[in-house]
């Protein structure tokens, strides 16, 4: 009796299902064509969530980049603190309706991608009787402006040499929103 090992004899296949032996049975097309969709359809699913995984890493580091606490950031990801708050709250400020500063924030999304320089916004402001007593209108906007990103950490400045013109990350929707009651801090007043 020989030593070398025995290759089994071919059992029957059952359906969808590939041959260890007996490559002779043939390959079902079908059932390939439709494991390689299946690979293809998870792989476009495991890729389009790191994807996104990735990119809310970026916006944190981003955030956390600009001054913006750890705590506020779970916050706006929906997650609980990972450690207690120490510092207070980034938005018990409001834009006050009617304000400068609104007039501005309105701007700010409405221009979007193209951004706002600060002539703009006097002319703006000027032709809705605005800034009438301010000495000197342009100093008022910039003060204006740079007070609404101290405050909000959602609006930047390009270089002058891009045009120096102010741009909003999104919407200031949150500081639009009335303040919390003490009651219940889950609902708006």
């Amino acid at each position: 009796m020989s030593k070398a090992y025995r290759k089994p004899p071919a059992g029957p296949v059952l359906e969808g299902q590939q041959p260890l032996f007996g490559a002779e049975q043939g390959i079902d097309p079908k059932a390939e064509a439709e494991r390689k969709r299946l690979f293809r359809r998870q792989l476009v699913g495991w890729y389009s969530e790191a994807k996104r995984t990735m990119e809310a890493i970026k916006v944190v580091w981003r955030l956390n980049q600009r001054g913006i606490q750890q705590p506020d950031i779970a916050q706006a990801l929906g997650l609980p603190p990972v450690v207690e708050r120490a510092s207070k709250p980034l938005n018990p400020w409001r834009i006050r309706p009617g304000s400068n500063i609104e007039i501005v924030a309105d701007m700010l999304e409405t221009a979007a991608r193209r951004g706002v320089s600060e002539d703009e916004m006097v002319e703006r402001l000027q032709s809705l009787g605005r800034l009438s007593n301010a000495r000197d209108p342009k100093r008022a906007v910039h003060w204006t402006i740079t007070e609404l990103q101290r405050r909000t950490r959602f609006c930047f400045r390009e270089s002058s040499a891009m045009g120096a013109r102010w741009y909003a990350y999104g919407t200031f929707a949150v500081w639009r929103q009335a303040p919390k009651t003490k009651e219940n801090p889950n609902e708006s007043a």
